[in-house]
């Protein structure tokens, strides 16, 4: 199975984030975490969590 680059993973949250605005958890299964994506989503004050083959993404909603 190929890697899924970070920039694609940045490009698929973009089209989650826009077409489902109330989301607070995306599941990323299959996809490694990178230092870039960690970096990225931290800085955007999401919480990660690594789990099996991939990683959760969990935002608080207002």
């Amino acid at each position: 199975m190929d890697e899924i680059d970070s920039s694609d993973v940045l490009a698929m949250f973009e089209t989650v984030d826009l077409h489902h605005p109330e989301w607070s958890r995306i599941d990323w299964i299959g996809v490694k975490l990178s230092e870039d994506l960690d970096r990225t989503f931290r800085e955007e004050g999401f919480v990660i969590a690594e789990v099996g083959p991939g990683f959760s993404l969990v935002r608080n909603l207002p």
